[in-house]
C-alpha cells in the first residue's frame, strides 16, 4: 500500500508535469530496459479487451533469466547520413545502418496505449516513476527529477536565483528497488546534513566563476574525505563550522592553468570510446556531429604542443555565446548534486562521488564546447537538448565508464581535479 512520508525535494519538484507526445526524446522512443514488477504484470496478464493491447501484453512482455518481466522492444532499422573523417582526415558523408528501439505499447501520436485504454495506475512503477529520483537516507527520504527530461530543463531553465529546498509529504513506490537506499554509520550522519549543506552553499556561490566554485567543492569534499579515513569525526565538523570563514586561502588555486588541455581530451576521448551512445537517432546525430570537431583538435594533440588552437577557439566563443545563461549551468549540477545523493552516494565513497560529479562536469563542458563552439550563439531549445542527451549517456548512467577512464589516467588526485576544471 502506498504511503506519505515526510520527503526532502527542491521546490521546483512540484511544477513539474510531463508533456506525452509532445516530448523530443521522450522515454518510450529511448531504447531503456523497463522491468515489469510482479503485480503490474498479473493485472496486464488479465486484459482481455482491447484485444489488441492483449495481444501485445502476451507478445512483447517476456520473463528474462534472472526471472525478471521485462518489455521487449520493437526495433525498426533505417539508414543515416552522417559526416565523419576519414582516415585521410577527410570529411565525407557515409551511410550508418541505425536500429529505432521503441516501446511497442507507444502509439503514433508518442502516447502510452496502456494508459490510453487503461488508466495511469495501470502503468509500471518503472514507468510512473521516470524523471523522479527518489533516495533513502536512513530514516529520510529525498526526491529530485533528472535532467535526462526536457521538461525538467525547461524548468531549471527559467529557475534565475538560487534552488531552494523544502519538505512535503509526498507518496513514496511501493517498490523499493526505485529507491537509491544509502548505508551510512551514525558517525557519519552527524556532519552528512552539515557537510551537504555547505556543498549547496558552494554550488550556488555566485561571486565565484561556476569553475572556481567546483574548485572550492573539489577542495572541501577531499579534505572531508581524507578526515573520515582516520575517523576523525570532532575534525571533520570543526572544518565544516570554519569554511567558508578560509576562503580566501584558496583564491591562489582559482589561477586559470591553460596548459593541460591534452588530458582533458584523452579522457574525454577514452569516455566516448566506452560507450554506447546510438541508442536514439537524435543521440547518433549530436553525438557524430560532436565527434566531428573533437577529431580535429585531438588531431592537434602531440607531446610537444599541448596548447590546442581549435579547441581554444572553441571555448572562447561557448563562453561569449553563454552569458546570461550560467544560471542554467548552475542549476543542472546543483540537481545533479542532489538527486545523486553525492557527496554520500549509496555506491560510490566521498572520494568516488567527487571524481564522478567533476568529470560529469568536465564532460560536460567538452560537450558544449564541441558542439556550439563553432556556432554564432546558443537557442535555449538547443542548450536543452544537449543537456538531455548528454544527462542521458552520462549524467546518470556509465557512471563506472567514467570513473574507470578517471583511475586509468591516475587522475585521482585533488591536483588532477582542478587541472581537469582549470582547463576544459
Amino acid at each position: 500500500m502506498e504511503e506519505k512520508q515526510q520527503v526532502l525535494m527542491p521546490s521546483y519538484v512540484k511544477d513539474f508535469k510531463c508533456i506525452g507526445g509532445d516530448c523530443k526524446i521522450n522515454c518510450c522512443s529511448y531504447g531503456w530496459g523497463i522491468v515489469i514488477d510482479k503485480n503490474t504484470y498479473l493485472k496486464y496478464k488479465s486484459i482481455k479487451e482491447p484485444k489488441y493491447l492483449a495481444d501485445l501484453v502476451k507478445n512483447y512482455i517476456i520473463k528474462n533469466k534472472d526471472g525478471n518481466y521485462i518489455v521487449k522492444h520493437k526495433i525498426f532499422s533505417e539508414d543515416l547520413m552522417i559526416k565523419r573523417r576519414n582516415e585521410r582526415n577527410e570529411i565525407e558523408e557515409i551511410n550508418v545502418p541505425f536500429k529505432n528501439v521503441i516501446c511497442p505499447f507507444e502509439d503514433t501520436d508518442k502516447l502510452c496505449i496502456i494508459q490510453k485504454e487503461l488508466n495511469y495506475n495501470y502503468l509500471s512503477d518503472v514507468c510512473k516513476v521516470f524523471p523522479r529520483i527518489y533516495n533513502n537516507l536512513l530514516s529520510s527520504y529525498e526526491l529530485s527529477l533528472s535532467t535526462g527530461c526536457e521538461v525538467v530543463c525547461e524548468i531549471l531553465y527559467n529557475i534565475k536565483d538560487s534552488i531552494q529546498l523544502e519538505i512535503n509529504e509526498q507518496i513514496i513506490p511501493n517498490n523499493k528497488n526505485l529507491i537509491n537506499k544509502q548505508k551510512i554509520n551514525l558517525e557519519t550522519l552527524e556532519y552528512l546534513d552539515a557537510a551537504r549543506i555547505i556543498c549547496f552553499q558552494i554550488l550556488q556561490h555566485k561571486d565565484l566563476s561556476l569553475d572556481n566554485r567546483m574548485i572550492l567543492l573539489s577542495i572541501f569534499l577531499d579534505k572531508i574525505y581524507k578526515l573520515s579515513l582516520g575517523n576523525n569525526y570532532n575534525s571533520i565538523l570543526q572544518y565544516i563550522n570554519s569554511f567558508f570563514d578560509n576562503i580566501d586561502c584558496y583564491r591562489e588555486l582559482f589561477t586559470q592553468n591553460s596548459d593541460k588541455q591534452g588530458l582533458v581530451l584523452d579522457i574525454f576521448n577514452g569516455i566516448l570510446a566506452g560507450t554506447n551512445s546510438a541508442t536514439h537517432k537524435d543521440v547518433l546525430l549530436f553525438v557524430s556531429d560532436i565527434l566531428l570537431k573533437f577529431q580535429n583538435s585531438y588531431n592537434e594533440l602531440s607531446d610537444e604542443n599541448k596548447i590546442l588552437k581549435s579547441y581554444n577557439k572553441y571555448r572562447n566563443n561557448l563562453n561569449k555565446n553563454l552569458k546570461g545563461k550560467e544560471h542554467f549551468i548552475e542549476n543542472v549540477f546543483v540537481n545533479l548534486f542532489f538527486a545523486q545523493g553525492y557527496p554520500f552516494n549509496p555506491v560510490y565513497s566521498i572520494e568516488d562521488s567527487l571524481s564522478i560529479f567533476i568529470l560529469n562536469y568536465v564532460l560536460y563542458k567538452c560537450f558544449l564546447t564541441f558542439y556550439f563552439g563553432d556556432k554564432e550563439n546558443i537557442e535555449k531549445d538547443e542548450l536543452i537538448e544537449v543537456t538531455v542527451i548528454f544527462s542521458r549517456l552520462y549524467a546518470y548512467q556509465n557512471l563506472d565508464i567514467i570513473l574507470k577512464e578517471f583511475k586509468k589516467q591516475k587522475l585521482n588526485s585533488l591536483a588532477h581535479l582542478i587541472s581537469l576544471i582549470q582547463n576544459s
